[in-house]
């Protein structure tokens, strides 16, 4: 809980994150020759989507927003409506599930902005 309250460097990318994203799933598809692989690599396919997503609503949105807390959820949010939108039209699996999720973190962050804005002292 103690990240949450910190002030958070916007803009300097986690780069170690993007890198387990992208050379994890190539270092399995070519060493192991199983079935499996293709479920790892299209799982990661979806979080390097995701996380690539976020920084980019972070470095854009989150200048907007004081409170790191909603501008996290609000950038979530984003994130995942924008990937579960993009499975919808591909017709793939767990578009429901990515565009639920997103309009959730979307609500409670909005209502958490509103709550802060305009809280009664």
């Amino acid at each position: 809980m103690k990240y949450l309250t910190q002030k958070i460097n916007r803009y300097k990318s986690p780069s170690f994150i993007i890198l387990i994203t992208v050379a994890l799933p190539i270092l399995l598809r070519e060493f192991v020759s199983h079935p499996t692989t293709d479920v790892v690599f299209a799982i990661m396919v979806i979080v390097s989507l995701n996380v690539l997503i976020y920084l980019l609503f972070i470095a854009t949105i989150g200048r907007l927003i004081v409170n790191d807390f909603v501008s996290i959820l609000i950038d979530m949010g984003l994130s995942f409506l924008l990937i579960g939108i993009m499975f919808r039209i591909m017709h793939w699996p767990g578009a429901v599930m990515q565009i639920t999720e997103g309009i959730l973190f979307i609500v409670i962050g909005l209502s958490s902005l509103i709550y802060l804005k305009f809280k009664i002292h």
